[in-house]
This record gives C-alpha cells, sequence and structure tokens, in this order.
C-alpha cells in the first residue's frame, strides 16, 4: 500500500519551514512513494530546500493552494494522495497509523486524524479533538478497531465538529478526488471545506482518533488569520451549495445555513472597518436578523455618516467583531 502514497505539498515563499515540514515526512515509520511540491510561484528558496529533501518539484505560476494542490495531484502517481501544508509537521507514524486503518475499511474516500496546534512558543492546544469531544460523539461513527472509527454521513455533519479535518490530515482516494473534479480554485478561502463537502457526497471518512498526528502551525504569515477574507470564502461556500446543491452530500446547504449566516455579519464587520458601509449593508441583507442584537448594529453602523463612523471604530471595537470569536472554517 505503500508505493500507492503519492505527498503533496502546496508551498508558495515556504523557506522558513518547509525544511521542518519535509524532514516529517521522510522521518515517516512507512516511505510514500513519492513527494511532490509545488512551488506556487515563489520567488525564495523553496524549490531549492525542496529539491535538497528529496522532493520532484513541480513549478507552476502563482495559483493558491487549491491551484497547487490540483497541480500536485495531477503530477501524482499513487492511488492515494496525501496532502501536506508546507508549514504543517507530520507525526513519524502518521501514515503507517492510517494506511492500517484503511486496511479496515478499504471503500473510504478519505483517512483523517486528529491534530494539535503550536506556535513559536509551544503546543497551543494539544488535541482538536479533545476540544470537540461531546460533538464529535454526537456524530453517526462506526467503531472498527480500537481509536479507528468510520464516519458516516459526515457532510451534514461537518459544521457539529468544527473544522476537524484540515487538508493535512487528509489521505485521499484519488479517483474519487478525480470524480469531485479537485479543489476549486476560484475560492482562495475555505476551499478545503468546500472540496470535503463535495468528496463526502461520493463516501465516508475514515478517522484515527490517537495519536494526533498532524501539526498545524499558527503564525502570523498562515491562509486563515485574515477573518474577513475568510468569512468571505465561506460565503462563496453557501453560495455554491445554494446554486448546485446535488454536488453536495445531502442536507449540507441546510446544516451550512448558521455558520453562512454568522460569515456575513463577520464579513460586514470587516467591510466596515476598511470603510465600505455599501458592502456591508450588502452583506447584512442576506443574514438572519432575527433576536440578533450583533446584526442590528452592524446596521446602524453602516448607516452612519463617515465621521461618526470612524468615531465608532475607534471607541467600539468590540462593535465590530474585536471580542467575538474569529471567523474560522466551521
Amino acid at each position: 500500500m505503500v508505493e500507492d502514497v503519492s505527498v503533496v505539498i502546496p508551498a508558495y515563499n515556504a523557506a522558513a519551514f518547509l525544511a521542518e515540514t519535509l524532514a516529517t515526512v521522510t522521518a515517516q515509520s512507512v516511505s510514500p512513494a513519492e513527494i511532490i511540491v509545488v512551488d506556487d510561484g515563489s520567488t525564495d528558496d523553496t524549490a531549492g530546500i525542496a529539491r535538497r529533501a528529496g522532493a520532484r518539484v513541480v513549478r507552476t505560476p502563482n495559483r493558491g493552494p487549491p491551484g497547487a494542490r490540483n497541480a500536485g495531484i495531477a503530477a501524482a502517481r499513487g492511488r492515494w494522495i496525501a496532502l501536506l501544508d508546507a508549514d504543517d509537521l507530520w507525526h513519524p507514524r502518521k501514515l503507517a497509523l492510517q494506511l492500517d486503518a484503511l486496511a479496515l475499511a478499504p471503500d473510504v474516500v478519505a483517512v483523517s486524524c486528529d491534530h494539535y496546534q503550536f506556535d513559536d512558543t509551544g503546543t497551543l492546544m494539544p488535541s482538536a479533538l479533545a476540544a470537540r469531544r461531546e460533538r464529535y460523539l454526537s456524530l453517526r461513527r462506526q467503531p472498527l478497531a480500537s481509536g479507528r472509527v468510520r464516519i458516516e454521513g459526515l457532510g451534514t455533519d461537518l459544521m457539529k465538529v468544527g473544522m476537524l479535518f484540515f487538508p493535512s490530515t487528509l489521505l485521499l482516494r484519488r479517483e474519487a478526488v478525480a470524480a469531485v473534479g479537485g479543489f476549486d480554485e476560484a475560492l482562495r478561502w475555505a476551499e478545503d471545506l468546500e472540496f470535503l463537502l463535495r468528496l463526502l457526497a461520493h463516501g465516508d471518512l475514515l478517522f484515527v482518533e490517537a495519536p494526533p498526528l498532524m501539526g498545524y502551525r499558527v503564525h502570523a504569515g498562515g491562509v486563515s488569520r485574515d477573518h474577513g477574507a475568510m468569512s468571505r470564502g465561506l460565503i462563496g461556500v453557501g453560495d455554491r451549495l445554494a446554486r448546485d446543491p446535488a454536488r453536495y452530500a445531502p442536507g449540507a446547504a441546510a446544516a451550512f445555513a448558521p455558520r453562512l449566516r454568522e460569515a456575513r455579519r463577520v464579513a460586514a464587520a470587516a467591510a466596515l472597518r476598511d470603510g465600505d458601509p455599501r458592502l456591508a449593508r450588502a452583506l447584512l441583507g442576506s443574514a438572519d436578523r432575527a433576536q440578533d442584537r450583533f446584526w442590528w448594529q452592524l446596521k446602524a453602523a453602516s448607516l452612519l455618516p463617515p465621521a461618526l463612523l470612524a468615531f465608532v471604530l475607534t471607541a467600539r471595537r468590540g462593535l465590530l467583531g474585536h471580542d467575538r470569536p474569529a471567523a474560522r472554517l466551521p
């Protein structure tokens, strides 16, 4: 089975972290058939670091993570695709434990695993699964062995657990990725969620509960830190779900609706901070206003004269979401 695994790493100006990331791939207890680094139009030594680590480099103009992942998948030879972002880390047995689990349910479309978050100061969250335990246990789970669980109907239940299944945790069946057309390159944010909702229309996901097998790096340059842009990405996901629900897991659009409303509010707050009240009003026009004080606060702020709005922005930071939970993948 190992000879059927291709590791795909999209990388844009990733020289600061890529060597450490690649070291966790070459240190796997079972080696993949190939490691592909997609140099997504970098201007630093990303390609040189990849080659010195023994990876195959695919160079493309800058297309963003979805386009880079698609390019790597197209170049891959394996039947299984292991995704890894250029700043994340793997446990030495990540691939081995996922492949062992796959033997219990070879028909699934993907295998995922628990992960932790870390930054330059150390571990921030030792286990994403522990933080979401109650919601995780409410999923339609079919235990197959100790800590190895098949999750059914995850397309509709994905919102319950948050984005537990980051790209760097995923081992994907290549033919299933091809069937759904890969990642949507028009989405620069939340493209992994949209991809999963399409993929899970074609089958179930297998989950390795312990130990956490991926480390998600939190740093200032991380793409998930722009909350306004992330919310706009989530709105794009909602638009796609509404436009063509048959492409997605049944019921996904309804399950996503509460998260979409929150994304519209956070995007409206970001538009106000950027001095665009007209855009804020357009975003709020599609949000659920019932019993929502935050919606009404934002709406009122969007109607203020520019000078008064500037005063509110300075004096009432909490009004515009600074003291609210960050918009992130649900």
